[in-house]
């Protein structure tokens, strides 16, 4: 399963002499999992293997972001699957995601200092009269 890129902000600031914006969640992430939860039954829980968290998000002070994503293929050899760059901004409060010219708004979030979850509440999991969300957890890398 790939998922889209979302991101989230907590505290972030604007400098107004150089507009750089700084956030707790810049750096660099690795991605260890994928969890689908519905609220009344058991979460659907993907741990990426070796290879795919050979992955990387980077989220840069300046507003970009990029992503790269591993897969193993027929389990013989780990290679690069894509990449993508993209924009994030704070508007009114609300994260917005820009991949491709297409903006992503974030949904559903948690953050530590090392750890981040970011996702989508999505009512077409499957989750028949229940609410549900997915995420992708990262540890922090650097």
């Amino acid at each position: 399963m790939t998922l889209s890129i979302v991101l989230l902000s907590i505290g972030c600031s604007s400098d107004d002499d150089n507009q750089t914006i700084t956030d707790p969640i810049v750096g660099i992430w690795q991605p260890i999992k994928v969890v689908e939860v519905c609220s009344e039954s058991p979460d659907y829980i993907y741990d990426y293997t070796i290879c795919e968290q050979n992955g990387r998000l980077t989220i840069n002070s300046d507003g970009n972001f990029s992503e790269s994503s591993f897969v193993s293929l027929a389990g013989l050899s780990c290679t690069e699957d894509f990449t993508q760059n993209g924009a994030w901004i704070i508007d009114n409060g609300n994260l917005e995601v820009t991949i491709n010219g297409q903006i992503i708004d974030v949904t559903f979030f948690e953050f530590t200092d090392n750890n981040l979850k970011l996702g989508q509440f999505d009512n077409d999991l499957g989750c028949v009269g229940e609410s549900s969300h997915y995420y992708t957890e990262y540890i922090r890398v650097k």
